[in-house]
């Protein structure tokens, strides 16, 4: 959807599956037996217009594991604001929707400095964190945000 009216979406290729080749430093051992692998699934860059109301699903997929990236984890209150919380630096964006009680936590995160955005419904004000910086293979916690009308 686009500017609200539907368009259909179409591979390039007409293929129904999926293929993801993975490097050796792109998995963990979870169990002896098992490996884990994180996939992020970047929608922005996976949806291309060819042509005017013409679009095809290009899926564009980052593999990570959490001892090469960093993770942000806060609390935004009040949950009746519906906040929607954004993190950006100059290379990448990801969005978390809170629980019920506020939480949140975004996982994948390349080691450097991030903004971060909470987007507030019902009345709200928007919030904004600047400097959040991100070390890798650790969990960055920002003090809970608390919005007010």
């Amino acid at each position: 959807m686009k500017d609200s009216i539907s368009y259909p979406l179409k591979t390039l290729t007409g293929e129904t599956k999926l293929i993801v080749n993975v490097r050796g430093d792109e998995w963990e051992e979870y169990t002896p037996d098992q490996l884990r692998l994180w996939l992020d699934f970047d929608v922005s860059r996976s949806i291309v217009e060819v042509r005017r109301g013409s679009f095809v699903l290009k899926p564009y997929i980052l593999v990570w594991t959490p001892k090469i990236t960093g993770s942000l984890s806060g609390r935004v209150t009040p949950s009746d604001a519906y906040p929607v919380v954004t993190v950006w630096n100059t290379s990448d964006t990801l969005y978390a929707l809170p629980t019920k009680r506020g939480e949140f936590k975004i996982r994948g995160l390349k080691e450097g400095s991030y903004s971060l955005f909470v987007n507030a419904g019902n009345g709200y004000k928007d919030t904004t964190l600047t400097g959040i910086e991100i070390k890798r293979n650790k969990e960055t916690k920002v003090p809970e945000i608390k919005l007010h009308k």
